[in-house]
Parts: structure tokens; C-alpha cells; sequence
């Protein structure tokens, strides 16, 4: 039976500093309907490996660097687009949204 949510994180901008939480959304939940508060967002895509990950921003912040998104993830090591879980597994690609929201590696 396919769980009805999925975990989903949302990356903010404190002060420089990269904050992630963790959110249980509603897997039939259109992608760009939520970052911290419902409403309709744009979003874009990023490929890594077997990976597509999808992040919604604010329409303000479209041409520039992003203060808060939220992030999820197709798995398509079979050929299709499934939503699965953010996991730790996914810690290791968080440079890519880093630089979409100006952090730098405090190492």
C-alpha cells in the first residue's frame, strides 16, 4: 500500500546559515502548492544522478537567489517520475541548493 505523504524538506536562509526541516505533505499535493505556507508557487528542477529534485520558490525571488524553497524528489532509476521520500541519502546534494539560496560552506 503507497504511503499518502511524503517528506519533504524546507531549506531557509537564516542569517547565512542553511536551516533544513523536515514536512509531511500529501503525496497528491500539486508540487508547487506549499513552501511554509499554502499558496501557488513557482518551481524548477534539477537532475543529479538518478535523481530529479523539485524546488518551489517565490515568485519575487525568480530571478535571484532564494531565501526559502522547498524541496522534494523524483526517483527515476525506473524509467519514471516517482515522488519518494527526502531522505538522508539526499544530504549529499545539498551543496546544489546552497547555491541556488548564496550559502556557503561554513568549512
Amino acid at each position: 500500500m503507497e504511503k499518502k505523504s511524503l517528506t519533504r524538506w524546507i531549506l531557509t536562509n537564516k542569517e547565512g546559515v542553511l536551516e533544513l526541516k523536515e514536512k509531511e505533505v500529501s503525496r497528491y499535493m500539486p508540487i508547487n502548492r506549499m513552501i511554509s505556507e499554502v499558496g501557488f508557487y513557482p518551481f524548477d528542477f534539477i537532475e543529479a544522478k538518478d535523481h530529479v529534485y523539485y524546488y518551489t520558490f517565490h515568485e519575487h525571488e525568480k530571478d535571484t537567489y532564494k531565501s526559502e524553497i522547498m524541496v522534494g524528489r523524483f526517483n527515476t532509476d525506473t524509467g519514471e517520475m516517482n515522488p519518494v521520500d527526502m531522505s538522508e541519502d539526499d544530504y549529499e546534494y545539498l551543496d546544489i541548493f546552497k547555491k541556488i539560496m548564496n550559502l556557503k560552506d561554513p568549512n
